[in-house]
C-alpha cells in the first residue's frame, strides 16, 4: 500500500503546483530556444567578424549594457512587491515605476555619450570606434522595460514573456544570418543590432500597453507616492549594478590586459554560458514572487527553510553538473560555434562555465536578502567579488594569459555562494534571526 500512497502524494503536489508548472514549461521552453537561437548568431557572428572584430562588437556592447545597468532601476520588482500588497492598484504604481524606467533610460543614454568623450580609451574604444559606440548607445532611450516585465510576471503573463524571448532571439539569428551571408562589415553589424535591440524593446512595450489598458483601478488603494516607489527600486538597484555589470566589466578588462582579439574569445566564451543563464534566469523569474511571500515575515516556517536548503542545494548540484558536461565538450563547443579563430577558447569557456554555475545557483538567495532588509549585505559581497576580480588581474598581469584571466573572474565566485549560504541558511542566518537583524 506504500506505492499507492506515494502515487497519490506525487499527483496531489502536481496538482497543487499545476500553474507553478505551467509557467515554467512555458518560460523554461523559450528560453531554451532563445539560448539555442543566440548560440547560432553567435557562430554566425564569430565566423562574420573574426576574433578582433568581435572584440571591437563585444566591447561596444559591454559598454552600452553597463550604462544601462549603472543607471537602470529593479523597478520589475519593486512592481511585484507593491502589487502583492492588500488593495494595491496596479494602474497608480505601473505609472509611477514607467516614469522611473524613463528617467533611468535618458540618464544611460547621456552617461554612455558623456562616458565615451570622457573615458573613451579606458574603455578600450579609441577614437574609430566611438561614434559606433553612440550609434548603439541610441537603443538606451527606450529601455523602460522594467514595469512590463514586472508586471507580466506578477499577473502570470508568462506567456507573454516567452513570446518576446522568442521574437527577440528569432530577430537576432535573422539579422546574424543576413550580415554572414552579406559579408558585413563590422560598422553594419553595429548599426543592424542596434535596430534589433530597438525592436524587441519596442514589441515589448505594446504588448504591455494592450494588456495594462484593460486593467481596471482599485477601489480603494492604499495611499503611494512616487518617493516611496523610487526608494524601493533604488534600494536594489546598488546591488543590481554591482552584479550585473560584473560580465560586461570583464570583457572591457579583456581588451585592456588582453587587446581586442583577447577581449573577442573571453566575450565568445562568455556568450556560450548563454544556455546556464537562460534556464536559471526563468528560475528566478518564476520563484521570485513565492519567495518574498514565503520570507516575508520574521516568522518563517521551519519547514520553508528547509525547501529552501534543499532547492538551493540541488539548483547547486543541477548548474555544477551542468557545467562540468559543457566543460567536458568545450572543445568540440567551441570548434562548432565560435570557429577556428577562437580554438584557444576552449579552456576559458570550462573556467567561465564553473563561475556562471557558481553565480546562478544564489538567485534563489536574492529575494530573502531583500524582504529581510539585508541587501546591504549582498551587495558587500558581490562588490568584494568585483574588487578581489581586479585586484587578481593587477597581481598576474605580467603573466596574464586568456585561462588565467579566466580563473581571475572565477574562483572569487567560490568564496560569493559560500558565504550568502551561511549568511542565508546558517546557525545565525538572516531567516532564523528575523528582519532588521
Amino acid at each position: 500500500m506504500v506505492l499507492p500512497a506515494t502515487i497519490l502524494r506525487i499527483r496531489n503536489l502536481l496538482v497543487s503546483q499545476r500553474r507553478r508548472l505551467s509557467n515554467a514549461g512555458t518560460l523554461g521552453g523559450a528560453s531554451v530556444i532563445a539560448a539555442f537561437a543566440s548560440l547560432i548568431a553567435l557562430a554566425l557572428n564569430t565566423r562574420g567578424l573574426g576574433a578582433a572584430d568581435f572584440g571591437v562588437l563585444v566591447a561596444i556592447q559591454a559598454y552600452v549594457a553597463l550604462c544601462a545597468t549603472i543607471c537602470t532601476m529593479e523597478t520589475w520588482q519593486s512592481v511585484c512587491r507593491l502589487a502583492a500588497e492588500d488593495g494595491a492598484d496596479m494602474r497608480a504604481i505601473c505609472r509611477k515605476t514607467l516614469a522611473l524606467d524613463l528617467l533611468a533610460a535618458v540618464a544611460a543614454f547621456l552617461l554612455a555619450v558623456v562616458g565615451l568623450q570622457l573615458f573613451g580609451a579606458a574603455t578600450g574604444l579609441d577614437e574609430r570606434y566611438k561614434v559606433l559606440a553612440m550609434v548603439y548607445s541610441l537603443s538606451l532611450l527606450l529601455g523602460v522595460t522594467g514595469t512590463p516585465r514586472g508586471f507580466f510576471r506578477f499577473r502570470d503573463g508568462f506567456d507573454v514573456l516567452a513570446a518576446n524571448l522568442i521574437f527577440n532571439a528569432v530577430l537576432l539569428l535573422a539579422t546574424s544570418f543576413l550580415l554572414w551571408a552579406y559579408e558585413s562589415p563590422l560598422e553594419h553589424y553595429v548599426y543592424a543590432f542596434t535596430v534589433v535591440a530597438v525592436l524587441a524593446k519596442l514589441q515589448l512595450m505594446a504588448r504591455f500597453y494592450l494588456r495594462f489598458r484593460k486593467v481596471a483601478p482599485a477601489a480603494d488603494p492604499p495611499p503611494l507616492t512616487f518617493g516611496r516607489v523610487a526608494r524601493m527600486s533604488l534600494a536594489v538597484s546598488l546591488l543590481s549594478t554591482i552584479t550585473n555589470s560584473r560580465k560586461n566589466l570583464a570583457i572591457m578588462a579583456a581588451g585592456g590586459f588582453l587587446g581586442a582579439a583577447g577581449a573577442g574569445l573571453v566575450g565568445a566564451a562568455f556568450r556560450c554560458t548563454t544556455i546556464l543563464s537562460r534556464v536559471t534566469e526563468t528560475l528566478k523569474q518564476l520563484l521570485f514572487s513565492d519567495t518574498v511571500k514565503a520570507f516575508a515575515r520574521p516568522e518563517t516556517s521551519t519547514g520553508a527553510v528547509r525547501k529552501l536548503r534543499g532547492a538551493s542545494l540541488a539548483l547547486l548540484g543541477f548548474l555544477l553538473v551542468g557545467a562540468a558536461t559543457f566543460a567536458l565538450f568545450a572543445d568540440l563547443i567551441v570548434e562548432l560555434v565560435l570557429g577556428p579563430d577562437f580554438a584557444d577558447a576552449a579552456p576559458v569557456l570550462g573556467a567561465l562555465l564553473l563561475a556562471e554555475g557558481l553565480y546562478l545557483a544564489t538567485v534563489m538567495f536574492i529575494p530573502v536578502f531583500q524582504v529581510r532588509g539585508r541587501t546591504n549585505l549582498l551587495s558587500a559581497i558581490h562588490a568584494g567579488v568585483l574588487a578581489s576580480f581586479f585586484a587578481a588581474l593587477v597581481i598576474v598581469e605580467a603573466e596574464m594569459t586568456p585561462l588565467l584571466f579566466a580563473l581571475c573572474y572565477t574562483v572569487p565566485l567560490i568564496f560569493a555562494y559560500a558565504a550568502q549560504y551561511w549568511l542565508v541558511l546558517g546557525p545565525k542566518g538572516i531567516i532564523r534571526n528575523g528582519a532588521g537583524t
